[in-house]
């Protein structure tokens, strides 16, 4: 199967193809993203029967770009190494050896 990235799909669908958040999805509809180039980039929508449906392809770049940002970011996030999620992970791992 081919993939049509001027497909357009819901915000629903497109957080289960993705495996985000709808939450996720609602944050790069009212802010977009930064590219990899460091450049604002927005979701091209439109409305159909009341529903906002999402281009395909701009799902997976905000998703790429934001992915491949997350390793510049200078934002701590839960997991990247934290020292509270250390300890969280670390608890965790006793319980289970225990």
């Amino acid at each position: 199967m081919r993939f049509n990235p001027d497909a357009e799909i819901t915000r629903d669908q497109a957080a289960r193809k993705l495996n985000v958040t709808v939450a996720v999805i609602d944050a790069w509809l009212a802010r977009g993203w930064l590219d990899q180039q460091g450049q604002r980039r927005r979701l091209t929508t439109r409305k159909l029967h009341g529903q906002r449906l999402i281009r395909a392809g701009d799902i997976l770049a905000a998703n790429r770009d934001t992915a491949a940002n997350r390793a510049r970011s200078h934002r701590r996030t839960a997991f990247d190494g934290g020292d509270r999620e250390e300890q969280r992970l670390a608890a965790l791992r006793a319980d289970v050896a225990a």
